[in-house]
């Protein structure tokens, strides 16, 4: 049994644990294409990019099932007033 990212069965546990999340109002934020990324499409739910990390946007043509909802340079956006 694989339970890391980008297998589904990690969400499935949070489903269960927290049966009142609302996939529809999930973002998923990470630095990885690979395993962030298609997580988030694996279990559709939206995602966020974060470009402080392996990949940047010149990636993305490698990884056409890994194509995130939005894009951030830095979690510090999340911030900014």
């Amino acid at each position: 049994t694989v339970v890391g990212k980008p297998h589904t069965l990690m969400f499935d546990c949070i489903m269960e644990k927290f049966p009142k999340t609302n996939p529809k109002r999930t973002l998923f934020v990470g630095d990885s294409l690979k395993a962030d990324i298609r997580f988030a499409n694996n279990v559709d739910i939206d995602s966020v990019l974060v470009l402080t990390g392996a990949n940047t946007m010149k990636d993305l043509k490698d990884y056409p099932d890994a194509i995130p909802n939005f894009v951030m340079s830095s979690f510090a956006e999340f911030c900014i007033p």
